[in-house]
C-alpha cells in the first residue's frame, strides 16, 4: 500500500520501522532527520507504538533505538498490523466489497462526510503525484475509477500486504475455490503444479468478481496478446463444473470461457512466480526509499557475476528463483537497501563507495547489534565465505577431513550454502562431518566432539578456543574494495 495514502502518524511509523529495520540501531537525531519530525513527536510515536503493537517494541539504549520482537514474528506481520489499524486502508477495501454513498459510509463508520472527503483527496493527490490514471469518485457511489488493470493490481497488492495467505479464510467459499483450483492444476498440469500460484489465481478471480458485480469491469484491448501461461490457466475453467458452481455460489461470478483471460490482468502479480515476484511490492525492495526492481536486479546480477556463483545461467528469472524461492536467500536485497539508504540519506558529505559504506557499518556498530535472522552479517558470510579463494582455502585447509560444527547466527545459512556449492566446487568436503548449531545454551561438552568450530562471534573464555575459526568484518573488507566499482 502506498505510504502516502496512510494517516500522517502511520506514515511516520512506517518510516521509523524502515530505518530501524535497515540499520538495526538508530540515533534519535538521525531518526528525526529522516522522518522529518521533531524529537518530541517521535518520542510520542514510539511510546504509542510500544503500547499498541505488542510483541514488537522499539527499545532505547542511551543513544540508539532498535526494533525487537520474538523470533517467531516477522517484520511483514508488523506491517500487516499497521495496515489493519489504518482507516485509509479500511476505506479503500470497503468500497470494493460494498456499494456505499459518501454519507452512508460516513454514518457506518461514525465520522463526518468532510472527513471522508479529506481521505478521498489524500488518495487522489497520491495517485496524481505518482502519475497513476486512478481516481476515487463518489458517483453513483464510492469506487475507484480509471485504468482497470491498475485498479486490480492496487487491490492485489493491498490484499497481499494486509492479509497474505490468510486472505483465503476471510471470505466464505474461498478455501473451497482454492482447493478445487489446486486439484485442477495437479490433474491437468502435473509438470507445472509447483509453478502455478493458486493463491494468486483465487485473489485475481475474487477482485475481478467484485469489480464485475459493480459494473466497472472493462476488457483488455484486442491489441494485447494472451500469453501462453494465461491460456494454460484459462483452460482450467473448461474442465470443472464444480469450479463454475463454487464461483457462482460464493462470488456471484459467472465464468464465460471466451472472456476468462480478462480475469488475469497482463503484467500482474499472478501465475508465474518470477512474474509475481517482479511486480508485487514485496518487502525485499524498500519502495519507500525509492528503490526500484530494476535497481535491485542490476545490483544482483553484478553481484552474482562478481562472486562467480555457480548457477547455469545468470538471468533475471534465475536470480529471482534462486534468491527468493529456491534458496530463500536475501543477501543482495538487504545489502542494496542499506547501501541505497546510506548513499542517499546519510552520506551527504563525501562520495559513496562500497568501502565508505562498510566503514560506516563498522563505525555505527551495525555488526555488533542484537542479531536477528535477517541480519546483514548473515548474508555477508553466507555468500562470501565460500565464494572467494581466500575464504574457501582457509576453510578447506583446516576442515578436511575433520568433523566441523558451524555455530551462531550465520550457521544455518552457511550450512545450506555448503550443501549447494560443495558438490560442484569442493567435492573433497563430501566426506566431512558437517553440522550446524546455535550458540544458545552453548554446551562445551558437545563441542569437544568436533575438531573445528566455525563462527562469526567470539567464544569468550572458551576451553576449546584453539579449535575456533572466526570470520570477522575485517575478513570481508578487502573483497568489497575490489567490488565497489560494480555498483558505484
Amino acid at each position: 500500500m502506498m505510504k502516502a495514502t496512510l494517516e500522517v502518524n502511520l506514515q511516520r511509523l512506517v518510516s521509523i520501522i524502515d530505518i530501524v529495520t535497515l540499520h538495526k540501531a538508530v540515533d534519535i537525531s538521525e531518526l528525526a532527520d529522516y522522518v522529518g519530525a521533531s524529537k518530541k513527536t517521535l518520542l510520542n510515536d514510539i511510546k504509542d507504538f510500544n503500547e499498541n503493537y505488542p510483541p514488537f517494541k522499539l527499545e532505547a539504549s542511551p543513544h540508539y533505538y532498535r526494533l525487537t520482537h520474538p523470533v517467531n514474528f516477522s517484520i511483514r506481520e508488523l506491517y500487516q498490523m499497521i495496515l489493519n489499524n489504518s482507516s485509509s486502508v479500511e476505506f479503500i477495501w470497503s468500497i470494493l466489497l460494498k456499494e456505499y454513498s459518501l454519507d452512508e459510509y460516513a454514518e457506518v463508520n461514525f465520522t463526518s462526510s468532510s472527513n471522508i472527503r479529506r481521505l478521498i483527496k489524500r488518495f487522489n493527490d497520491t495517485f496524481a503525484e505518482k502519475n497513476l490514471p486512478l481516481e476515487v469518485v463518489t458517483k453513483p457511489f464510492l469506487h475507484i475509477a480509471g485504468e482497470e488493470n491498475l485498479i486490480r493490481q492496487l487491490y492485489q497488492h493491498l490484499v497481499t500486504e494486509r492479509y497474505g495467505i490468510d486472505f483465503l479464510t476471510e471470505f466464505p467459499g474461498l478455501p473451497e475455490i482454492y482447493t478445487e483450483i489446486q486439484h485442477l492444476v495437479i490433474r491437468n498440469f502435473p509438470n507445472d503444479k509447483d509453478i502455478v500460484d493458486c493463491y494468486s489465481v483465487v485473489l485475481l478471480i475474487f477482485i475481478a468478481a467484485k469489480r464485475q458485480n459493480q459494473a466497472f469491469y472493462t476488457t483488455h484491448s484486442a491489441k494485447h496478446k494472451i500469453k501462453a501461461y494465461t491460456l494454460a490457466i484459462t483452460a482450467l475453467f473448461k474442465k470443472s463444473t464444480l469450479l463454475d458452481s463454487l464461483l457462482w455460489d460464493h462470488l456471484q461470478f459467472k465464468v464465460k470461457i471466451s472472456s476468462v483471460a480478462d480475469i488475469l490482468p497482463f503484467d500482474s502479480p499472478s501465475i508465474i512466480p518470477t512474474m509475481y515476484l517482479k511486480h508485487k511490492p514485496d518487502y525485499y525492495i524498500n519502495k519507500n526509499l525509492g528503490i526500484t526492481y530494476a535497481d535491485v536486479l542490476e545490483f544482483t546480477t553484478d553481484f552474482f557475476k562478481a562472486i562467480d556463483l555457480e548457477v547455469e545461467q545468470i538471468t533475471p528469472p534465475t536470480i529471482w528463483l534462486y534468491n527468493v524461492m529456491a534458496a530463500q536467500q536475501r543477501f543482495p536485497f538487504y545489502i542494496f537497501n542499506r547501501y541505497y539508504f546510506f548513499k542517499n540519506h546519510l552520506n551527504k558529505t563525501k562520495p559513496t563507495t562500497v568501502t565508505t559504506f562498510f566503514e560506516h557499518c563498522e563505525q555505527s556498530k551495525l555488526f555488533d547489534q542484537s542479531i536477528q535472522t535477517d541480519d546483514l552479517r548473515n548474508e555477508l558470510f553466507y555468500h562470501i565465505i565460500m565464494a572467494t579463494p581466500e575464504f574457501s582455502n582457509r576453510l578447506l585447509s583446516v576442515i578436511e577431513p575433520k568433523k566441523v560444527i558451524f555455530l551462531s547466527t550465520f550457521s544455518t545459512l552457511l550450512y545450506f550454502r555448503l550443501q549447494y556449492i560443495t558438490a560442484k566446487k569442493y567435492p573433497q568436503l563430501s566426506d566431512v562431518d558437517i553440522y550446524h548449531g546455535s550458540l544458545t545454551n552453548l554446551d562445551y561438552e558437545l563441542l569437544d566432539k568436533y575438531d573445528v568450530i566455525v563462527t562469526d562471534m567470539p567464544l569468550v573464555d572458551s576451553p576449546i578456543i584453539d579449535k575456533v575459526i572466526r570470520f570477522s568484518f575485517s575478513d570481508v573488507a578487502n573483497f568489497w574494495k575490489d567490488f565497489e566499482t560494480l555498483i558505484t
